[in-house]
């Protein structure tokens, strides 16, 4: 199927299911009337020699069939041209045109790949023999000379973890940073994650399917695929930025304090999911840890030491979807939520988990039960919990008053042990929450990590305003009447000094306790000299109008060259320029390009400004709206007015009432220099009345 711009394979058990799996790339154009779609023919099953296609046009919520053509039968298509080359029909230019290269930059690993085309860079495999014996590690089926231990797919480092050899199950070790400028990719990593000094590589482009090896590099004499080898000068790997272990600690001052009364006292902390790196977390005061990565002989360890170990535990989201109770639809749990109604347990899309409803006594009794187990001095024996995904609440308001239930019963189950919650701000203003928790961990304070381009990124200064008013708004009034430890936790690369000297600073201003670490937290980093500066500085709004607004270098959606759109406000993570960026369907995208969002704000007036180069008349003005998790988000209440100097203003439409997903007005037939749509106070959507969210704005002739 094609849908948008993506091509997917039908991935379900049964043809009554939607399940597709992403395959490839379509280039869609539009022009006029008519629309054209071209795909890669090779990403049909098995390089079918025919195919029959058929067209359908949905309605806008994809609910409801339009049209189909042709109605029958569908339109037979010749694909026995289209095969894509094997390693045995390829030529050499192909094979030479195909190369893969490794540097070492110091403390990462950088890999450059070069190929025949851009789509070539798309099914690109890198493996790595770590320990240099074929004998051991992934031994692939069509060719198991080899054996790798690690492998980089897309954006990710992974480790083998298969039963056997030729089982493809991998781990993700880490994301990479990957770079592509046309027909070149260069991949960058930290080199300690390698774990080795001595190890050998090899590339492999396969077909658009993933089934063919189609090319490698290096090859050997006889063109088969071979190695290459790598050296890492480990000199040059600092300890700060390796995930090296350090000597455990001697045991803390305050180690015969009781759990709660320590974590009060701390003075620094660590997030870490891996297990290798116990040393190193001896010498902080407290650590959130993973389990099963970390053992219990660890935990038991860290616990004589003196630190305060707290496990995680996720509270709205589960890990896989589980039979359990099998009251739910299907003969599952009965504790997962269905929003789209299609028979199957709303996914988290990046973490491939699945959303709880805290409402659920049952699923509550689970997660009580499981932290107990964790807090077990027979088992485990973690002194804390730290309660992830807490804030599914925001997304399912159904789950709210069972959650503040949930926090009630932990703390009840678990009178003397620390209980942290990950984010949840809404939940704060709860006494039953902030009274029964010992602290809260802020991620993604200052520094993060963006999923889409696969980089670390240090905020813009809108979105450190957005951290700074849910600070000052939700969680500083709890810190003081409560008394809360405040944890800061924020995502950067280990060699980015000066940006963990920020983090650190900007998060001690809020009187928090600052960490940082690798976006899947499995390093502990070396901060031991980084001395916390508190500046008044980040206590003041970052953002203005003018930082936040963007200027079109090239027409787009009817509007010219040189437009200024300046929002009133930012959500974290949205960016003004999405609203004109003239793509066709919004619904593929990442969530921070599918719109712009406002900021959230009880009483506040919303607006978008749109400053043209040159006077325009006529015509007509189309606002849609957003559509976020199957659902769209209309403004109900708002203002649209016009000015031909931006000092005297006519409003030309103001709706109250709007329900529509999207919005027309004709414009005056005088000149217009200036646009302005506002949205009153709480005029935003039914289930977000202080956002205006918006998806496209477009002037039509």
């Amino acid at each position: 199927m094609v849908e948008g711009t993506t091509a997917y394979r039908f991935t379900g058990t049964a043809p009554t299911e939607w399940t597709w799996t992403k395959s490839g790339a379509a280039t869609r154009g539009v022009a006029d009337k008519t629309l054209s779609i071209d795909i890669d023919a090779n990403l049909l099953p098995a390089r079918a020699a025919t195919a029959a296609v058929v067209l359908r046009a949905l309605s806008a919520d994809y609910q409801t069939v339009l049209a189909t053509l042709p109605p029958a039968p569908a339109k037979a298509v010749d694909l026995s041209d289209n095969a894509a080359p094997t390693a045995s029909d390829r030529n050499d230019a192909d094979a030479a045109t195909f190369t893969a290269t490794a540097r070492q930059d110091g403390t990462d690993l950088v890999i450059k790949v070069e190929a025949a085309a851009p789509a070539d860079l798309n099914t690109v495999l890198l493996f790595f023999d770590n320990d240099g014996d074929a004998k051991t590690g992934f031994a692939p089926p069509a060719d198991p000379r080899f054996g790798f231990e690690m492998m980089i797919q897309g954006g990710s480092l992974s480790s083998h973890a298969g039963p056997g050899r030729d089982a493809w199950a991998w781990t993700t070790v880490s994301p990479v940073k990957q770079t592509i400028d046309g027909k070149t990719a260069e991949i960058r990593f930290n080199a300690s994650l390698l774990k080795s000094s001595n190890l050998k590589m090899a590339a492999w482009q396969m077909s658009p399917d993933w089934q063919t090896k189609t090319n490698s590099f290096p090859q050997a004499a006889d063109g088969k695929a071979a190695t290459a080898d790598v050296r890492i000068d480990a000199t040059k790997l600092r300890a700060a930025t390796s995930s090296v272990d350090m000597p455990l600690a001697p045991v803390h001052a305050n180690a015969a304090l009781p759990p709660r009364q320590r974590f009060a006292e701390a003075k620094s902390y660590a997030c870490y999911y891996g297990a290798a790196q116990v040393g190193s977390i001896s010498h902080v005061d407290a650590a959130i840890l993973h389990i099963p990565a970390m053992t219990q002989e660890n935990v038991k360890t860290l616990n004589k030491v003196g630190v305060v170990t707290i496990g995680y535990i996720s509270v709205g989201e589960d890990e896989t979807v589980r039979v359990a109770n099998g009251k739910g639809f299907d003969g599952k749990a009965s504790w997962y939520f269905d929003k789209d109604h299609d028979g199957k347990p709303d996914a988290n899309g990046v973490w491939g988990s699945y959303y709880a409803n805290a409402a659920d006594p049952e699923w509550r009794a689970d997660r009580v039960a499981q932290a107990k187990l964790l807090c077990d001095p027979a088992g485990y024996g973690f002194q804390g919990i730290f309660l992830d995904t807490i804030e599914t609440v925001d997304a399912y308001p159904a789950s709210r008053a069972g959650m503040i239930k949930l926090v009630e019963e932990l703390r009840a189950a678990l009178p003397d042990k620390v209980i942290v919650i990950n984010r949840g701000f809404s939940l704060l203003k709860e006494s039953a929450v902030s009274g029964n928790i010992d602290g809260l961990m802020y991620e993604s304070f200052t520094s993060s990590y963006d999923f889409d381009t696969k980089r670390y990124i240090r905020f813009l200064p809108q979105d450190m305003d957005a951290t700074r008013a849910t600070m000052v708004s939700n969680v500083m009034p709890a810190m003081k009447e409560f008394k809360l430890k405040v944890l800061a936790l924020d995502y950067t690369q280990p060699d980015q000094a000066d940006r963990i000297q920020e983090d650190f600073d900007r998060a001690a201003s809020f009187g928090m306790l600052p960490a940082v670490s690798s976006i899947s937290l499995d390093m502990v980093y070396d901060t031991s000299k980084v001395v916390a500066k508190p500046d008044e500085k980040f206590l003041a709004v970052q953002a203005t109008p003018a930082s936040m607004q963007a200027k079109l270098t090239e027409a787009r959606n009817g509007f010219p060259a040189g437009t200024i759109i300046q929002p009133s406000s930012c959500f974290m993570g949205y960016q003004v320029a999405t609203v004109v960026d003239g793509i066709a369907d919004h619904r593929t995208l990442i969530w921070t390009k599918a719109a712009w969002a406002s900021a959230e704000q009880d009483g506040t007036a919303q607006s978008l400004l749109f400053q043209l180069p040159q006077a325009v008349s006529g015509g007509k003005l189309k606002i849609t709206f957003a559509y976020d998790n199957k659902a769209w988000f209309p403004s109900r209440d708002f203002t649209i007015e016009t000015s031909a100097d931006g000092t005297t203003w006519k409003s030309i439409a103001h709706p109250t009432a709007n329900s529509s997903n999207e919005f027309t007005c004709p414009l005056p037939t005088e000149p217009i220099g200036q646009l302005r749509i506002t949205q009153s106070p709480g005029g935003g959507s039914t289930e977000r009345p202080n956002l205006m969210w918006v998806q496209q704005v477009t002037l039509t002739p």
